[in-house]
């Protein structure tokens, strides 16, 4: 049954990718080009490691900054753990280009003892996905500041990140 219940959730969350990124014209990809990992103790939490080449990396880069979308040269800025706003339907994408961090997820409710907190590594070019019980009963966020950014007992050399988040607005029913 659970094989079951894994596959469902698997075609559930396929479905979801199609709806943010649109249907694929791609018909020479492999069927197995994109592999995804399921984060252990967080349902709806998904990791594509290689999304993105290192090539498609350079090119989406060098456009952001061509555009001249980042002016500033500020680096190791994270963000605060959050739960993305419920203005914002079920299913969030967050690529990740440029320098590799440890994005923390940590338990919503706090009367659960004691609070649950897992670490993920986000390396250059990945894709994470949340849905379900990872979007709307976990928060997310990156620390950069020293200290904060360790995987596996080291700690993580800080440049330069970006992330492009893609997610949807809820219709409005006003």
């Amino acid at each position: 049954m659970e094989e079951d219940e894994g596959e469902e959730l698997l075609q559930h969350n396929q479905r979801l990718l199609q709806s943010i990124f649109g249907d694929s014209d791609d018909d020479d990809a492999p069927a197995d080009a994109t592999i995804w990992q399921p984060i252990e103790g967080i349902d709806g939490l998904w990791l594509c490691n290689e999304f993105l080449t290192a090539d498609l990396q350079s090119d989406l880069l060098v456009a952001i900054e061509k555009e001249g979308w980042f002016r500033d040269e500020t680096q190791n800025q994270g963000i605060c753990n959050h739960v993305d706003l419920m203005r914002f339907e079920d299913g969030i994408a967050i690529v990740s280009l440029g320098s590799p961090c440890v994005m923390h997820f940590s338990t919503v409710d706090r009367s659960a003892a004691p609070p649950r907190r897992v670490p993920l590594m986000l390396s250059a070019g990945s894709l994470v996905f949340m849905s379900g019980e990872a979007r709307y009963n976990w928060a997310h966020g990156i620390d950069r500041r020293p200290g904060f950014q360790i995987w596996h007992g080291l700690e993580i050399h800080q440049t330069r990140r970006i992330s492009i988040t893609l997610r949807k607005l809820c219709i409005s029913t006003q």
